[in-house]
């Protein structure tokens, strides 16, 4: 039976792939992995973030802000970072401090919503303060280690997906999809998954006072996310099996095979088993790195 347990990429889809990376590397900081004239992809910590130009995969951009995912970016000290981000050009809201730690959300050129997040020592102590503590090691889960510049240093450790219905949501990422579940709060509508490189967590629309967002769901997406599988065929007939939504069948290109399925609110996936050929390109020792590390099997 298949049970995904690693994400190794993120793909955000943008209009303008040179104005995306003068903010992405310019503003932000990252590091390039691998680039071509219409992709390029960033060291984002245990997950690769990608940016795709988005009229090479006819992807519809929502057009304004898209508030429906949320990219979180760790940082030991948030005021710190957000005072180095604003003097490198990026507009940030106003911060947010309750019993998670500290947050501060802003926008790249596209809408995406990306945000920083300081965890508390409180949060350090749930049931997915261990994965945090394992993603960054411990003393830089604590703040011990300063900041970069920019978020050069920073990684990715939550993305946040809002949904309409937590229970049913629940029931597609963990009874049918598969995915471990490491926290959960009926309260505010919160499940976290474990991803591997990071925690996907889903997050009931207007489900606590700190998040009481009001958004149209049904706009199209223009984040997607790779889950490895060392054997698609295989896993595409067990989750076939479980009624998970596939549209269409396996394709095969350079990059290796996928196949998408997207979840109730419309957010898109893809199962993907890399080519040897792209184990060869730039990227492919993260990728080779993430799934040894994470993922149930090693590719090529």
């Amino acid at each position: 039976m298949f049970h995904p347990s690693c994400v190794p990429y993120i793909f955000a889809y943008v209009s303008d792939l040179p104005r995306a990376r003068a903010f992405y590397e310019g503003a932000l900081g990252l590091r390039v992995l691998e680039e071509d004239p219409g992709a390029v992809k960033y060291d984002s910590g245990d997950v690769v973030l990608a940016l795709n130009r988005a009229a090479d995969h006819g992807v519809a951009l929502p057009g304004a802000r898209d508030d429906s995912v949320m990219i979180v970016f760790h940082t030991p000290d948030l005021d710190v970072t957000r005072d180095d981000l604003t003097r490198r050009g990026v507009t940030l809201g106003r911060p947010l401090r309750y019993e998670i730690g500290a947050t501060v959300s802003f926008y790249d050129p596209d809408g995406h919503c990306l945000c920083l997040y300081e965890p508390s020592d409180e949060a350090l102590s749930w049931r997915s303060g261990p994965k945090i503590a394992a993603l960054l090691g411990e003393e830089a889960a604590r703040g011990a280690q300063p900041p970069g510049p920019g978020l050069s240093r920073s990684r990715i450790i939550y993305v946040f997906l809002f949904v309409r219905d937590a229970a049913r949501t629940r029931a597609f990422y963990h009874d049918r999809l598969g995915l471990t579940v490491l926290e959960e709060d009926d309260e505010s509508g919160v499940v976290k998954y474990d991803a591997g490189g990071f925690i996907l967590a889903t997050h009931l629309v207007g489900g606590d006072a700190a998040c009481a967002v009001d958004m149209e769901l049904s706009s199209p997406k223009s984040v997607s996310f790779a889950v490895y599988a060392p054997d698609i065929e295989a896993a595409y007939a067990d989750l076939g099996s479980r009624s998970l939504p596939f549209e269409g069948g396996i394709r095969r290109t350079a990059i290796g095979e996928t196949v998408k399925f997207i979840d109730l609110d419309g957010h898109p996936f893809y199962l993907y088993t890399p080519s040897a050929e792209a184990l060869t390109w730039s990227s492919g020792p993260r990728v080779r790195e993430l799934v040894r590390r994470y993922g149930t099997d090693t590719p090529g």
